[in-house]
């Protein structure tokens, strides 16, 4: 399949919106419509069995990320060898899968011994998680195929397999509920129909990118097995503290608050995830760059890079951040009814600190391509301990509730991300410490903006009911924030945006 690499960081981006948009629309949408389906104690099943598959994430993302690097490496010194490399990284999946088999299916048998379920859920969780699981592995080696779509900037692709999957719950999901199977298990049905569908799509497009691909035993490699597990081992230790972070905050809360408070909040931490979401569709196109600037040891341009996306980041991040913290009752009033506008400062408290935190979502590729993940993976577990440890003392003893978790994730991902990534990035790559903490500055005065903003200037008082006046306030407090970011750009800074987007970087 040849393409010319001129426009393809702009068709990637193009992809990583509509992915985006797709992914808004049914991540904000969807929950309000299961919970008046459901009601709030059962849908709290599903981000439930999302937090659940998330610790299997833990293997996928850690030998896909070793994958991506040794890949990318392959394709540009050594062709022949990425046989050898995918072989023993499929392998790798394959055996760590089938030694938690016994331990998944005790998760699925017997969920109450994990989780608090209540007993007339039992039945329909364990469908749920049944099927949840089996997507989850199909997932996983489905990611393993796209790998070659990233390692050679194909992002566009990848992003069709995700298009795919997301699109194909909302029809499956639509066809049962039409029937009259309206239940949770036909969200689970929904998840590995549509799951099956994007993997053999993966698994074509892989073989087109590479026709030369082949999966077998005998090119497992011993020696490669150790290259791809160093790297591999640390991170997974870094995706345990990530999941610290992300997924296991409603584990917390079903277990100490019950059903109903999970379900309120895997329902406000929509939001989270979408901020995260949207970072992610441009940290994703930055990725291949910045192993490629490496892997051809362009170092000077590597660091320009990373500091202007860096800056861009935290720039888009805090936009976006400061939006939702602005109207964030209006928000909760609009979205899910008057009675959720309790849950407005903590909504706001979820938030608020995103915009620096997300900044650093690019300079984690740096660990990556140096190799260097053995000490961000023990600060991300520690940190991530710290986030489950200062949620459960702060809930058992004080009366903050929900709100103590959304206060230990501000203050341990503050500790990791705004402390120290940039550091470290600094110091494996030789550079002055300061170096991508000054490209920080912006992000943190249109954050503070927002915060003052909010305190003496409350949206209350456009007196916004509907989700046109909701859009068009946002539209507004977008256009007045873009254009005060537009002028934290330097003219440099500014000039090399545009390289990025034709695509002028890494293409030498």
């Amino acid at each position: 399949m040849a393409y010319s690499n001129k426009y393809q960081t702009k068709i990637n981006l193009l992809f990583n919106v509509i992915t985006f948009a797709i992914n808004a629309l049914i991540g904000l949408v969807l929950p309000a419509f299961l919970i008046d389906k459901l009601g709030v104690g059962t849908y709290s099943l599903i981000p439930i069995s999302m937090s659940i598959t998330s610790f299997m994430l833990i293997i996928t993302v850690a030998i896909n990320g070793t994958l991506s690097r040794f890949l990318s490496i392959d394709f540009a010194t050594d062709f022949k060898s990425v046989n050898t490399t995918f072989s023993t990284s499929y392998f790798v999946l394959l055996g760590l899968f089938l030694i938690f088999m016994p331990l998944l299916f005790l998760f699925v048998y017997n969920p109450s011994l994990f989780l608090n379920i209540s007993e007339n859920n039992i039945n329909d969780s364990r469908i749920l998680f049944g099927t949840i699981i089996i997507a989850f592995v199909l997932n996983s080696f489905a990611s393993l195929f796209n790998s070659i779509a990233y390692v050679k900037n194909r992002i566009n692709l990848q992003n069709i397999s995700l298009i795919i999957n997301r699109l194909g719950i909302i029809i499956f999901l639509t066809a049962l509920f039409l029937i009259g199977y309206i239940n949770v298990q036909a969200y689970g049905i929904a998840v590995l129909f549509s799951t099956i569908i994007s993997f053999i799509y993966s698994y074509k497009i892989a073989k087109k990118l590479h026709p030369n691909l082949e999966i077998r035993f005998s090119l497992f490699d011993t020696s490669k097995f150790k290259l791809l597990s160093k790297l591999g081992f640390w991170l997974m230790v870094n995706q345990v503290g990530v999941l610290l972070f992300l997924q296991t905050d409603i584990l917390v809360v079903n277990n100490l608050l019950g059903e109903e408070k999970s379900g309120i909040f895997g329902t406000l931490i929509q939001w989270s995830f979408l901020i995260r979401t949207i970072i992610g569709i441009f940290s994703t196109v930055f990725g291949p760059l910045t192993l490629n600037l490496y892997a051809n040891q362009q170092i000077d341009k590597l660091i320009e890079f990373t500091k202007l996306t860096t800056k861009l980041l935290g720039i888009l991040s805090s936009v976006i951040a400061v939006i939702i913290v602005y109207f964030a009752k209006d928000i909760l009033r609009v979205w899910l009814g008057v009675e959720f506008e309790e849950y407005t400062f903590i909504l706001q408290v979820m938030i608020f600190h995103l915009g620096f935190n997300l900044a650093y979502s690019s300079i984690v590729n740096i660990n990556i391509a140096y190799n260097k993940a053995e000490i961000p993976g023990v600060v991300t577990l520690l940190t991530g301990v710290l986030n489950i440890c200062l949620g459960i003392v702060l809930i058992k003893y004080t009366s903050l509730g929900i709100l103590a978790v959304a206060i230990s994730g501000f203050i341990s991902l503050t500790i990791k991300n705004f402390v120290f990534t940039p550091l470290y990035a600094a110091k494996i790559m030789g550079i002055q410490w300061y170096t991508y903490i000054r490209t920080i500055f912006s992000s943190l005065i249109i954050t503070l903006f927002g915060v003052g903003l909010t305190v003496c200037f409350s949206s209350e008082r456009f007196q916004i009911n509907s989700f046109i006046e909701l859009i068009m306030g946002c539209i507004v407090l977008t256009l007045v924030l873009g254009a005060g970011a537009w002028f934290l750009l330097r003219k440099e800074e500014k000039i090399q945006v545009k390289e990025v987007i034709l695509s002028k970087i890494g293409n030498q």
